[in-house]
């Protein structure tokens, strides 16, 4: 009787430790089944990756690319002060890679120069031909201001006079209290704004030195990733870099061309009427050109009116009308003639470009405002012609002119000239 229940303790003993190995035995087995797909879960639990796993491969490809773009933009805003702090510098390195460039390809391909050395050259012929001229010309003002001997006490007394016809005939007190306090405070702000510039001017003047060297030694990179970056048909793509090629050229040539004529000729009439410092006065007209709608009338303008209180009245009279006539008149003529070698452009582009890039770029506002301008119109036009159903608009701004052979066109005729004389020497 109790062997028969020992055995009986026994067995119940034995049958419960097999469930217990049995379930033992099941539990890991599903934790050996379950442990990849947790592990899978695990690797996958990202809000992303369940975002993007419902949708198609064009959906996500189009995801990634306008995050691309967000990234882009948002490192553009966060340089956005220091971009534009160096932007005249940019430009300007742009304006000379347009003019340079033709002549970069003559040299790398016909004459076979190392890259570094066409480069190079290149370069510093850009500083003799732009920026010494230029430099030349700021340390000739200094010079003649500096050996410019000022009586103050004699200026008061002339300005006194001055004031004195002007109320006796205007009823105007031009040296009031507070006429010469805002004439003060307009002087310093001037003074101010020149003296915190020079240092801006010196660095961006070295930074485009480097860019210009880089753009043209890097010449194929650069285009390629121009025309990469470009979200238009080839065609398009072609009429936009022509078209930018054609205004840029034509107001980098013609703006120093045109300072240089209008300099020269307010020089001969400042000169024969006796203006005193004749040459400092017409580099000031010169300068004077890039200033849309007013330009050189603020300089000839007030000298005409010296003659007038100096009771001159036919020095006053000449100067006036010499001004207006040929100063301002030969503007327009070289500017046409120009326009009509290089590219034809709307006047009003020119001048609604300058007024607006001035005051976005500074000085390389009177060559990237108009092309600004001029890009809005090209779009709009190739919108019309591509979209618009029966426009007649054409894909240009620029009027067609007579285009002289391109320096890739000029390289083919030499090569195939080159490849003849070898045929006939064989």
């Amino acid at each position: 009787m109790s062997f028969t229940s020992k055995q009986t303790d026994l067995s119940k003993s034995n049958f419960t430790d097999l469930n217990g190995m049995e379930k033992e035995r099941t539990s890991s087995n599903e934790q050996c089944a379950k442990s990849p797909n947790e592990k899978a879960k695990a690797k996958n639990n990202f809000p992303l990756a369940d975002m993007l796993k419902g949708l198609s491969f064009n959906d996500t490809k189009r995801f990634y690319f306008l995050s691309l773009l967000f990234l882009i933009f948002l490192l553009i805003l966060l340089f956005n002060k220091q971009i534009l702090s160096y932007a005249s510098s940019f430009l300007g390195a742009i304006t000379l890679f347009a003019v340079l460039r033709s002549p970069m390809r003559i040299l790398t391909i016909r004459y076979k120069w190392k890259k570094w050395l066409a480069s190079g050259f290149l370069t510093i012929l850009a500083i003799i031909l732009f920026l010494i001229p230029l430099g030349g010309i700021v340390f000739m003002l200094i010079d003649l201001l500096s050996n410019s001997s000022f009586d103050f006490a004699e200026i008061w007394e002339q300005a006194r006079k001055w004031n004195g016809v002007v109320f006796e005939r205007f009823n105007v007190n031009l040296l009031s209290i507070d006429t010469v306090k805002a004439m003060s405070a307009i002087g310093q702000k001037v003074l101010t704004w020149l003296f915190s510039n020079l240092s801006s001017l010196a660095i961006n003047s070295v930074l485009m030195i480097f860019l210009l060297y880089y753009m043209l030694y890097q010449r194929d990179s650069f285009e390629r990733a121009i025309r990469e970056l470009l979200p238009f048909t080839q065609e398009n793509k072609g009429i936009l870099v022509k078209e930018s090629k054609k205004i840029i050229v034509t107001n980098a040539i013609s703006v120093p061309v045109l300072a240089l004529i209008q300099g020269l000729f307010a020089y001969c009439g400042y000169f024969f009427l006796g203006v005193s410092n004749p040459l400092f006065f017409a580099i000031l007209t010169a300068f004077s050109t890039i200033i849309p709608i007013v330009g050189t009338m603020i300089v000839y303008m007030p000298i005409a009116l010296y003659f007038a209180i100096e009771q001159e009245w036919l020095h006053a009279l000449i100067m006036f009308l010499y001004g207006l006539i040929i100063i301002g008149g030969v503007d327009n003529v070289a500017r046409f003639l120009l326009q009509k070698w290089i590219a034809d452009i709307h006047p009003l582009i020119t001048v609604f470009g300058v007024i607006f890039g001035m005051a976005v770029f500074g000085f390389w506002g009177v060559i990237f405002g108009p092309l600004l301008i001029s890009l809005l119109i090209l779009f709009l036009n190739m919108y019309r012609h591509d979209y618009v159903h029966g426009s007649r608009a054409v894909p240009r701004v620029t009027s067609p002119v007579k285009e002289s052979a391109s320096s890739e066109e000029l390289i083919e005729k030499w090569q195939t000239i080159k490849e003849k004389r070898q045929a006939k020497k064989q």
